[in-house]
C-alpha cells in the first residue's frame, strides 16, 4: 500500500515503552509496548500497521497519513486466550489531516475513537476472528469532509453536522434528531426514536421505518420513500416520487404522485386512492376501500381485506389477490395468470385463457362445476365450494394443496432501492406482527377464522 520506499520501523517483542517519533513513510509495530506514535518531523507518513499493540494515540502533524490498520487477529490464542489482557488498551485517538481509510479490529467493546481533521471515509469494521462485540460509544469526527458514513447498531444518540455528506446510514440506534446535511442524497435512519426529519433539498432515497414520525418534509428530488411503521397521518407533495412503501401508518388519503410506479399502502385507513397513470404494482390490503381507479399499466394488484364491491378494467393485469372483499363478479383480464378470489360472494368466473393458479375458496354461492375450461390451469384451491370435476382440467398437478404457491410474476419487495445501494436497503429484520404479505407471490389458503 505504500507509495515511496522509505524506512519501515518494526518493533517485535519490544520492551520499549517510550513514544516513537519518526519520519518514515510506513510503520509496522508487532507485539509492541509503544503507546504513542508521533510523526511530525517530515510530512511523509502514509501507512501504519499495528498488530498486538497497546498504542492509544497517533499524532501526525505533517498531514500525510492516509491508511491506518489496527488489528489483533494474527493468532486467535494471542487475541482471545490467556494473553488477552495484554491487549486491552486499544487505539483511542487519531489526529490527522488526510486520513482516508481506517479499519480497526477491536477485542473489547469499550472504545472511544477520535478522528480529527478531514477524514473522507471512516470504515470501522469487524474483521474475521473477532468477538461478536463492539459498541463504539463515542465516534467524534471534526472538520467534516466525510461524504459517506454507515453506523448501525451502535447506540448512537446524535450525529455531528457533515456539510459534505452524501450518504448516511444509521440504523438501530437511539437517534432523536438529525443535523442539517445540505448535500445528502441517501438517508437510512430506520429503527431510531426520531419524531421529525430536517429538510434535505437533494435527498433522493429515504428509508425511515420504525420511528415516531407524524409528518415528513417535502423533498423535491425524492424518488424512493420507505416510511412504514410510523405515525404518519399525511404525506407531503413529492413531485419526483416513483416508489412508495407507507404501510402501517394512519393515512386517510394519499397525494397524487403522477410518476409513481410501485405503491404499498397496506394497513392504513384509506377509503379512496388517487389515479396514478404509471402505477405497475399496488398493495392496498387492510384498508377501507370500496372501489379502485383504473390503472392502465397495473400488472400486480393485492387488495385483500377491504370492502370492495367492484373492480375496474385493468388490461395489463397478470396477478390479482382480491380475497376477503364483497365481490359478486370479476372483470375479464386477458393476461391474468394468478388469481386469489377467496372469501367473496362470487357465483362464477370469467374466461381467463392464461390462468395457471386459482384460489376460489369459500365462495359459498359458487359451483365449481360452472368454472370455464382454463387450458393452462395447474393449481387450484376450491375448499368450501361444490364438487370439482378434475377431469375437466387435465393439466392440474395440485388440488387444495397446503403449501403456498410462488410461481408467478409481479413480485413487489417491501423495500425499494437503487442498484448502487441495494445491500443497505434489503430488509434483514424480523417482521412485526402487524405486517402482512410482503409480496404478491403469496397466495394462501384462508379459513373463516382468519377472516
Amino acid at each position: 500500500m505504500s507509495r515511496r520506499p522509505e524506512t519501515t520501523i518494526a518493533s517485535e517483542e519490544s520492551d520499549i515503552t517510550s513514544d516513537i517519533t519518526t519520519d518514515a513513510s510506513d510503520i509496522t509495530t508487532d507485539t509492541s509496548n509503544t503507546n504513542k506514535i508521533v510523526a511530525n518531523r517530515r510530512p511523509i507518513l502514509e501507512d501504519y500497521y499495528a498488530f498486538f499493540n497497546i498504542i492509544t494515540q497517533i499524532i501526525n502533524t505533517g498531514g500525510s497519513l492516509t491508511d491506518v490498520f489496527n488489528f489483533c487477529r494474527m493468532n486467535r490464542n494471542h487475541c482471545y486466550g490467556e494473553n488477552q489482557e495484554s491487549f486491552r488498551r486499544e487505539l483511542t485517538q487519531i489526529i490527522e489531516t488526510r486520513l482516508r481509510d481506517m479499519q480497526v479490529d477491536y477485542t473489547v467493546p469499550n472504545n472511544f475513537i477520535y478522528i480529527m481533521n478531514g477524514t473522507t471515509q471512516a470504515n470501522v469494521q469487524r474483521q474475521d476472528g473477532t468477538y461478536d462485540l463492539f459498541k463504539i460509544f463515542n465516534l467524534y469526527m471534526r472538520f467534516y469532509n466525510h461524504t459517506e458514513i454507515q453506523f448501525d447498531n451502535r447506540e448512537i444518540t446524535s450525529i455531528p453536522k457533515y456539510p459534505n455528506l452524501i450518504i448516511l446510514v444509521s440504523n438501530n440506534n437511539q437517534l432523536r434528531t438529525l443535523p442539517e446535511l445540505p448535500n445528502l442524497t441517501l438517508l437510512d435512519c430506520s429503527n431510531n426514536q426520531l419524531i421529525k426529519l430536517p429538510e434535505y433539498p437533494n435527498l433522493r432515497i429515504l428509508k425511515c421505518t420504525r420511528n415516531q414520525l407524524t409528518t415528513l418534509p417535502s423533498y423535491p428530488e425524492l424518488t424512493h420513500l420507505v416510511c412504514y411503521n410510523n405515525q404518519l397521518r399525511t404525506l407531503p407533495e413529492l413531485p419526483r416520487l416513483t416508489h412508495l412503501n407507507c404501510k402501517v401508518n394512519q393515512l386517510r388519503t394519499l397525494p397524487e404522485y403522477n410518476n409513481l410506479i410501485n405503491l404499498n399502502c397496506n394497513n392504513n385507513q384509506l377509503t379512496i386512492l388517487p389515479e396514478y397513470p404509471n402505477l405497475e404494482d399496488l398493495f392496498c390490503n387492510d384498508n377501507q376501500l370500496r372501489t379502485l381507479p383504473e390503472y392502465p399499466n397495473l400488472t400486480g394488484l393485492v387488495c385483500s381485506n377491504n370492502q370492495i364491491t367492484t373492480l375496474p378494467e385493468l388490461p395489463n393485469l397478470t396477478l390479482l389477490n382480491c380475497s376477503t372483499n364483497r365481490l359478486r363478479t370479476l372483470p375479464q383480464y386477458p393476461r391474468l395468470t394468478t388469481l386469489n378470489c377467496s372469501l367473496n360472494l362470487l357465483t362464477t368466473l370469467p374466461e381467463y385463457p392464461n390462468l395457471t393458479i386459482l384460489n376460489c375458496n369459500f365462495n359459498d354461492r359458487f359451483t365449481v362445476t360452472e368454472l370455464p375450461s382454463y387450458p393452462r390451469l395447474h393449481t387450484i384451491w376450491h375448499t368450501g365450494n361444490f364438487i370439482f370435476p378434475r377431469d375437466k382440467y387435465p393439466n392440474l398437478n395440485l388440488v387444495n394443496g397446503e403449501e403456498y404457491i410462488e410461481e408467478f410474476h409481479g413480485q413487489l419487495n417491501e423495500d425499494y432501492s437503487d442498484d448502487d445501494h441495494r445491500g443497505w436497503w434489503d430488509e434483514d429484520e424480523e417482521e412485526s406482527e402487524d405486517e402482512d404479505e410482503e409480496n404478491a407471490s403469496d397466495i394462501e389458503e384462508e379459513s373463516e377464522d382468519e377472516d
